[in-house]
């Protein structure tokens, strides 16, 4: 009789154990101030963990006796920590694999929009339409100062040319990338870009 008190405290003691844990996951679930997937995820293990014990109990109780019960008891509760353990392991190192992931795909897209708006610069852009269109270095010079809406003064005397020797290579410029107004050309250089 005494050893039948002896077991059942043992029993209960595992199982409250188990019922602590499931007790902390449920309250960590509806205390914490964000609701996260983890939490749920976490009181949700334990829940299993717990009613599975309970069953296991129970069963070992009906078929085995008190004594087959308390060592259930006693090997469920072990292998419940163990796996509540493990799973929650598991889980935090794909959780902390997503952070890191997420963290490289931010600084990827970071260093990309980056890229693309060095690119769009009025230097990047004029030194495309050099290549594309097979512009003179000089000729690029000129290009970058018109886009800028200087005078043909301006950009003759920025370059240290003659006025005539600008409006040469403007008309080269036109020619060569097809356009007939400064306009026509700002929206030609902007596809380039494109």
């Amino acid at each position: 009789m005494e050893q039948d008190i002896v077991y059942r405290i043992v029993a209960i003691a595992c199982i409250g154990a188990l019922y602590l844990l499931c007790a902390a996951g449920a309250a960590r679930l509806v205390l914490a101030p964000r609701q996260n997937q983890g939490a749920g995820r976490r009181a949700l293990l334990a829940s299993g963990l717990f009613a599975s014990s309970i069953v296991g109990c129970l069963l070992a109780e009906e078929t085995s006796g008190l004594q087959a019960a308390t060592v259930s008891a006693v090997g469920l509760t072990i292998t419940a920590f163990v796996a509540y353990v493990l799973v929650i392991r598991f889980w935090n190192r794909q959780e902390d694999e997503r952070s890191r992931t997420l963290a490289e795909l931010r600084n990827a897209m970071d260093r990309l929009e980056l890229d693309l708006a060095a690119a769009r610069t009025p230097e990047a852009l004029c030194a495309k339409a050099a290549k594309r269109f097979g512009l003179t270095r000089r000729e690029e010079d000129t290009l970058l100062l018109l886009c800028e809406g200087r005078s043909y003064a301006d950009i003759a005397s920025a370059l240290f040319l003659s006025p005539n020797t600008v409006k040469s290579h403007v008309r080269s410029l036109y020619r060569k990338m097809d356009v007939r107004e400064r306009e026509e050309l700002k929206r030609s250089l902007d596809q380039t870009c494109d």
